[in-house]
């Protein structure tokens, strides 16, 4: 990364090139603004926002319409292995009173008022 760009410039960058390949797309399909809001059940207040790439539209603004595009896998490529799969670690820790701590699970599992249950999936 050249050193006079910021760290968080380039998230904009990003952005703004997926609002211009969300309009040039949605052009192409020949798609009205009118009825691609509807469709996506967004104003076209913010479709204008999306298409400039502000940052302040929320992600799944972008998302949205990238997918009813079909340019998401395009776009948004899937993420490598190693960094979903290190999530597998951290499934046996748990939160108690607000603290990450190491539980490993046990098998039981409570429904809301009622006495614990033995998972059957488990052993």
């Amino acid at each position: 990364m050249p050193a006079d760009l910021q760290p968080d410039y380039v998230p904009k960058i990003r952005l703004e090139f997926w609002g211009r390949c969300i309009r040039t797309q949605r052009v192409d399909q020949r798609l009205k603004a009118k009825d691609f809001c509807r469709e996506l059940g967004m104003s076209e207040a913010t479709l204008r926002r999306v298409e400039k790439g502000d940052p302040m539209v929320a992600a799944i603004s972008y998302l949205r319409a990238m997918g009813r595009l079909g340019i998401l896998a395009q776009l948004v490529p899937e993420p490598p292995d190693e960094l979903w799969r290190a999530q597998d670690e951290w499934s046996r820790y748990r939160y108690r009173s607000g603290r990450l701590r190491d539980v490993p699970y046990s098998g039981v599992r409570r429904v809301r008022d009622s006495p614990p249950v033995r998972d059957s999936s488990v052993d």
